[in-house]
């Protein structure tokens, strides 16, 4: 089965959001590709702007990579996915995510307590809700809508074997050809069959800069990510593909590194783009 191909859109700054995610998604579709996707930040809500852009955009997958569990309810968060749905004609994948600690207690004010029990408990959730099955006093039901597609952004063996019983598919972050065929497959897949459940659909992100200056391109890369080798669930994806980032530390008391005179790949055009393969 050949991969299903789909492209992060990201609004450039100093345009009008919308009308550029608009632009951008119009951009991928013709080119073929068969999905756009948005991170979820601090500032533009994604699924509000992809039920945009899967409404004006026909033909193409829109899915999140991803919503964070902890500040939204799964129960409001499944209304608002099926508005969505209701929005882009059922093209929507809703990928949901632990984030990370520093970000839970530091940012939102909330305790990072058994993330495992959390991530399975807001999957239960929100697939009893899209079956159908929740006994709730409200129905949570939007006419013409069905249940979007659920993946699970995660990385730890753990939260592999969570999403492979409760989701119909993970997202991976910075994990190559080897974290996928000797970690990530196998344990969700075995995960799935234990529970009685075809295996899940396996969505690969990767950066991906189109240049003429690799060497400059890994440059760059080191520069937009390198700081991600902090975060303990990515270092972990890193060491698994057996390419760490190496994340420089300076001494107490030693004036910072001089800036690198900028090379080729910095001063002529190159476009950055996270690639996302499903298969």
């Amino acid at each position: 089965m050949r991969p299903r191909v789909g492209v992060q859109v990201i609004p450039a700054a100093g345009r009008p959001p919308i009308e550029e995610l608009v632009a951008q998604a119009r951009d991928a579709a013709a080119a073929g590709l068969h999905a756009v996707w948005m991170g979820q930040g601090f500032d533009l809500d994604s699924l509000t702007a992809l039920a945009v852009v899967g409404r004006e955009v026909p033909g193409v997958d829109v899915g999140v990579q991803v919503v964070p569990t902890w500040p939204r309810h799964p129960l409001v968060l499944a209304s608002q996915a099926l508005t969505v749905q209701a929005a882009t004609g059922n093209r929507l994948i809703l990928g949901v995510g632990l984030s990370h600690r520093l970000t839970v207690e530091r940012t939102w004010g909330l305790r990072f307590d058994d993330p495992i029990q959390h991530l399975e408990d807001h999957l239960s959730v929100l697939a009893t809700v899209f079956a159908d099955t929740a006994r709730l006093p409200y129905p949570i039901a939007v006419e013409g809508a069905r249940p979007p597609r659920l993946v699970a952004g995660v990385l730890g063996r753990r939260a592999l074997a969570v999403a492979g019983r409760l989701a119909d598919g993970v997202l991976t972050t910075f994990t190559g050809p080897r974290g996928l065929a000797n970690h990530v497959v196998p344990t969700v897949s075995n995960a799935a069959a234990d529970a009685g459940r075809p295996a899940p659909a396996i969505i690969a992100t990767l950066p991906v800069a189109v240049t003429d200056d690799p060497a400059g391109a890994r440059d760059d890369l080191q520069r937009s990510f390198g700081s991600l080798a902090r975060l303990p669930s990515y270092a972990a994806a890193f060491g698994r593909r057996h390419r760490a980032v190496a994340v420089p530390r300076r001494r107490p008391g030693r004036p910072p590194p001089r800036p690198r005179r900028p090379g080729r790949a910095c001063r002529r055009p190159r476009r950055r783009l996270r690639v996302l393969f499903s298969g």
